[in-house]
């Protein structure tokens, strides 16, 4: 440890030379001089408890403060970047633990059965959000992952022209980083916010996924879990968090899945392109399977432009003319989603299923035909890339407010001339459940609601929306702040049916609803809440429709505002 820290410090001392480097070169060495002035100030006032830094920086004028607090704030960006190089190099063997933790398991000798349910329902999912103090822009974000590769770079380089490229490289970064805004002129709109958490995700999807989803495959398997699977999915509250956060509207949320299907398209049709390349087996050498061979002439019939195409140059290699037959289709996906128009069989695909079946029909082709490490190699790798990403990257959660739910609600029932306020929980909790099992909506179209409660509403229309343009897979969780009842659940389950989301009378259940239980009394009083919420048979069918699975999310951020961080981790355990 004593060793790591000193190659960390070494690191933080040599970027902070060369900032002091760059200072001197963009503004002077007066610059400097300040900077190192504050930092013996500093020091000196801790040890002696005096204020000379105050009165120094009392006296500087404006036009030196802001140079003078933008140099210790590159600064501690170099820091960090140096900090979490080196704490990654000290867990990168990542595969160990993963490895020794199905080590255990396999010696366990568990029930196979308990073993096989539980692999069923293994997922790991992040999830990104847009969180309102996170202000650096995607400039300064692409520029310090830069430096971090070349700190990276130069904890294993020992030529000395190697290392000397590395400092020249570095040097020109900081000036980069020293002569961008680290703050925007506007803030970020919401749909710039999905734009940012998209750059992040491409970046895995490019940089870290295939290598990820193959570990986890490999180590997965040794417990009879299908290796082309994939354990990794991703999630997204960013255009969809409407709690707290007015600028997030049916609309936006719309325009973030837009965007998300845009990007994610874009890069399966990239990775087909390499897979093509990789492809070249011939015919002649290995004979494809009679699936895959029907499914070839499936696509000359419905993609003809396609097979005049490359009839003439990769008649004889069946996987690239696979591929190209993919290609196209993810193409044209991509049109029909951004023009809205209709899905059109063997022409595009409705659904990440159908091309995963494509994937499929290879894979068992090259199994058959001696190809096994092929199909278990590049083309298994985009399969769990497809697995994991979908076409959107990530699966979109919608979040809002219980008691914007609870005033929708109450507006839609005084509009059929009742008033669900007056009444005691008990009684609400009964008119509630029993709307959810009927078959007229509270809702026509002459109905008309206050802004907020049309704009609550239209929420859940939107969803649906999106459903009908990209499936329902790309909406699945619907989440409920701050639920402190299950009339809080059921309030929202109202609303999702006059959206057309549920309707339990013809088994329709488009959204899963998820309490988020967020106080130390709400946490404490979760396990009876979610007794009377199962205890329902109108909402339990519900749970039923949706594979008999609730899900429900526990919140540390208002535990720990009302109760602080050790209550607060105490309670949601």
């Amino acid at each position: 440890m004593a060793a790591a820290d000193d190659a960390l410090r070494s690191d933080i001392r040599r970027l902070g030379n060369q900032l002091g480097e760059t200072l001197v070169r963009q503004h002077g060495k007066d610059l400097l001089d300040s900077v190192e002035q504050v930092r013996a100030l500093g020091k000196s006032d801790r040890r002696h408890e005096s204020t000379r830094l105050y009165e120094f920086l009392r006296e500087l004028p404006a036009a030196q403060i802001i140079p003078l607090v933008r140099a210790f704030t590159t600064y501690f960006y170099l820091a960090n970047v140096c900090e979490q190089v080196h704490r990654i190099e000290e867990i990168a063997p990542d595969e160990r633990y993963l490895r020794a933790t199905v080590d255990r398991i396999v010696e366990a000798d568990l029930d196979p059965d308990l073993l096989s349910d539980v692999l069923d329902r293994f997922e790991v999912r992040p999830v990104f959000t847009a969180h309102p103090t996170e202000v650096a822009r995607r400039s300064i974000l692409s520029k310090t992952q830069s430096l971090a590769r070349l700190v990276e770079e130069r904890m294993g380089s020992v030529e000395p022209d190697q290392v000397d490229r590395i400092d020249r490289r570095t040097a020109e970064l900081i000036d980069q980083i020293w002569q961008t805004d680290e703050l925007r002129v506007e803030r970020p709109s919401v749909v710039d916010e999905a734009r940012s958490a998209l750059y992040h995700l491409a970046g895995i999807a490019e940089h870290v996924l295939d290598d990820l989803n193959e570990l986890v495959a490999e180590q997965l398997s040794r417990l009879g879990r299908d290796p082309h699977l994939a354990a990794v999915r991703f999630g997204s509250w960013v255009g969809g968090d409407r709690d707290g956060n007015p600028g997030v509207t049916p609309d936006t949320t719309l325009d973030a899945l837009a965007l998300q299907h845009d990007r994610g398209l874009s890069h399966l049709i990239q990775a087909v392109e390499s897979l093509s390349d990789e492809l070249s087996i011939s015919e002649r050498l290995a004979p494809i399977s009679s699936d895959l061979d029907a499914s070839l002439g499936a696509d000359r019939d419905h993609l003809p432009e396609i097979w005049r195409r490359e009839k003439g140059r990769n008649e004889r290699e069946p996987y690239r003319l696979k591929c190209s037959f993919i290609h196209a289709r993810l193409l044209n996906t991509r049109e029909r989603i951004n023009s809205g128009g209709q899905h059109r069989h063997g022409i595009d695909y409705a659904r990440p299923a159908e091309l995963i079946a494509d994937l499929d029909l290879m894979i068992d082709s090259l199994r058959q035909s001696r190809g096994q490490l092929i199909a278990e190699g590049s083309v298994a790798r985009l399969r769990r890339a497809v697995a994991s990403l979908g076409f959107q990257m990530a699966v979109l959660d919608v979040r809002e407010h219980s008691q914007k739910h609870r005033a929708a609600v109450s507006e839609l029932f005084q509009s059929v001339g009742a008033d669900i306020d007056a009444v005691d929980a008990e009684e609400r909790l009964h008119v509630v459940s029993s709307e959810l099992a009927g078959n007229r909506p509270l809702s026509g179209a002459r109905t008309e609601l206050s802004e907020e409660a049309d704009r609550t509403l239209g929420v859940f229309k939107s969803i649906r929306a999106a459903h009908e343009r990209y499936g329902t897979g790309a909406i699945e969780s619907y989440i409920i702040s701050m639920t402190e009842s299950a009339a809080d659940v059921l309030d929202s389950a109202v609303l999702a049916r006059e959206a057309g989301l549920i309707d339990l009378n013809r088994d329709i259940a488009d959204i899963g609803l998820v309490p988020l239980v967020e106080t130390i009394d709400d946490l404490r009083n979760s396990g009876p809440m979610l007794d009377a919420l199962l205890e329902n048979p109108h909402y339990r069918k519900l749970v039923a429709l949706r594979g008999n699975t609730q899900e429900v999310m526990l919140g540390y951020s208002d535990s720990n505002k009302v109760g602080g961080i050790a209550s607060s981790q105490w309670e949601i355990y």
